[in-house]
Formats: C-alpha cells, sequence, structure tokens
C-alpha cells in the first residue's frame, strides 16, 4: 500500500498532467478571429472569473469577437485588454480598465457593487466591461475616425449593435420642411417638402422628396403671370459631420417638377397658360444646426423631423 508520500505523488503526476492542454486551449482562444482578453488581479473567485468571462463573450461572440483569458504574451495581438482589480475585501469594489488598441485609448470606471446581490455581481462587472469598450468603439462612428485597418468588420457590426441600443444613429428620419428657390432669370419660389432620409452605409444616405413650390407674381403690361410647381426629388447625401446638433454634407441628385404658368390678362389682353415637366440636375454642399429638438436650421430654409425610424 503506497504512503502519504506516494499518494502526493500520484496527484502531483495528475495536476501536472492536467495543466498543458488547459493552458493550450487558452493560448488556441481567439486563433484567427479578432479577440478581447480579460485579465484579474485581486482576490477574485475561480467562479467569479468564469462568470465575468461568460457574460462579457455572450455580448461579443455573435460578432466574431472571441473573449479570452488575457495571457502576458499575448495581448499585442488582441483588440483590447480590459483589467479587473479588486479594490476592496468580498469584491464590493472593482475597478475597470480598457485598453483599447482600436482607438488607442484607455478608460477606467470604478463599481461599488456593496447594493448589488453577491449572485448579480460578476454580471455587473462584465455590464460595465462591455459598456466600457462599447463607448469607446463608439466614438469611432460618431466622430468619423475611423481607420479600417484598425477597425475589422467584427468591430463595426459591434458598433452598429451599441449605436442602435442607444439610438444615436436612426434607421431613417422622415420630415418637412420649408424650401426657397432662385432660378437663374430671377424667378423665385417658396413652398415646402416632405423628406424621406435613408442611411445607405455609415456617411451615406440617401434622400426622397416630395413637394410644392408657389412663384411670385410677376407684372407686366399686359398683366400678371403666377406660376407653381409641383414634383419630387432623389438625392445621395456624403455626411462629412454627424454630430447631434450639426451635420454637414456633399449632396448629388435630381428632381423633377410639374410646372405650370398662368397668366392673369388686363382689359384689353387676352389670358393664357403654360404647363410642362422640367427635370434637372441639383449639387451643393450643405449644413444644418439643430435649433429645437425636432427642427434643424439650414441656409435654404428650416427643417423639422416629424418621425424618426429606429433599426430593428
Amino acid at each position: 500500500m503506497p504512503g502519504p508520500r506516494g499518494h502526493a505523488s500520484v496527484i502531483a503526476a495528475i495536476l501536472l498532467a492536467a495543466a498543458p492542454p488547459a493552458r493550450a486551449d487558452e493560448r488556441a482562444c481567439g486563433a484567427g478571429r479578432p479577440w478581447i482578453g480579460i485579465s484579474f488581479s485581486g482576490d477574485f473567485t475561480e467562479s467569479f472569473r468564469q462568470s465575468v468571462l461568460q457574460d462579457v463573450r455572450a455580448g461579443l461572440s455573435s460578432h466574431g469577437i472571441a473573449v479570452c483569458r488575457s495571457l502576458p504574451d499575448r495581448t499585442a495581438s488582441a483588440l483590447a485588454v480590459i483589467h479587473l482589480s479588486a479594490r476592496s475585501d468580498a469584491n464590493v469594489g472593482v475597478s475597470v480598465e480598457v485598453r483599447d488598441a482600436v482607438t488607442r485609448k484607455r478608460v477606467t470606471r470604478d463599481l461599488e457593487l456593496g447594493k448589488v446581490p453577491t449572485d448579480g455581481r460578476a454580471f455587473a462587472v462584465a455590464l460595465a466591461a462591455d459598456e466600457l469598450l462599447q463607448a469607446s468603439w463608439v466614438e469611432l462612428a460618431l466622430e468619423r475616425r475611423r481607420e479600417p485597418s484598425r477597425a475589422p468588420s467584427e468591430v463595426r457590426k459591434s458598433v452598429a449593435r451599441a449605436l442602435r441600443a442607444s439610438g444615436a444613429v436612426p434607421r431613417a428620419r422622415l420630415g418637412a420642411r420649408a424650401a426657397a428657390e432662385r432660378f437663374g432669370e430671377g424667378q423665385m419660389l417658396f413652398g415646402a417638402d416632405a423628406a424621406l432620409q435613408v442611411p445607405v452605409f455609415d456617411g451615406l444616405r440617401l434622400e426622397l422628396a416630395f413637394g410644392a413650390r408657389q412663384g411670385a407674381t410677376v407684372t407686366s403690361t399686359h398683366g400678371r403671370v403666377t406660376s407653381s410647381a409641383l414634383g419630387g426629388g432623389l438625392a445621395l447625401e456624403l455626411l462629412f459631420v454627424e454630430r447631434p446638433r450639426f451635420e454637414s454634407w456633399l449632396e448629388a441628385g435630381a428632381r423633377a417638377s410639374h410646372v405650370r404658368f398662368a397668366g392673369q390678362p388686363n382689359e384689353d389682353a387676352v389670358a393664357s397658360g403654360f404647363s410642362g415637366m422640367a427635370v434637372y440636375a441639383r449639387g451643393r454642399a450643405g449644413a444644418a444646426v439643430r435649433v429645437l429638438r425636432p427642427c434643424w436650421g439650414t441656409p435654404g430654409g428650416t427643417a423639422c423631423l416629424l418621425y424618426t425610424f429606429p433599426r430593428p
């Protein structure tokens, strides 16, 4: 019968045999796809660490981003590294630090979990870590500073999901706007449009507009001439700045209108009229400033949002 020393040798051999495969699994994590590293320092239990890993992984895996234990010699290849450190006993105080390689930023947040039930603290920490990471990535879209080589498609999908959840980027918006147009021969038209704007992809949107115009009355020696138009337009807008209170863009498109001229003759004249279709191309640089919550001011008039369609 083996003695205590023999039992210890058997246990040590079993542990040594089991250790390399686990380490190999950690090194294989994220192979061939983007990954996020998570590291821990402090008195965290293994079950707490596993719960945090699983909860963060649940939010990112659907976009093809792996979540792995961070190893010192592998952090250079990670999209970001999340470091969790315990600031007090029983994991009541936890610091969350995100070192983001995509934006080259480091953000931190201190959590006080004293009022959170013990079995919910791991989820609260994972949620805070995910929010910090998404906040760092969302800046890429909002500030138009993304570098495609440093922002893989998996990150863009994650950013899109975060923006959809926050409502920062609508799928489409419907609005009404006042308009004033002046043509080369001096005719001035006033009117209004209903417009639908639909994002095509990041930084480019399609606008459909339909509206009416009324021209100023022109007086001549034989009477007066009135003009009106009813039509619609299609345009693509390339956005340069898209902020909550300011937008600027380049626009190219076309508009078709049914134009009508009607004469109001003097007593010694005969009335006549004319109507026909007019199609013209248009291009311009545009800018808008939010003046009230639903309304934007532009050089050509004022536009007010009637409805914003959320993304599914």
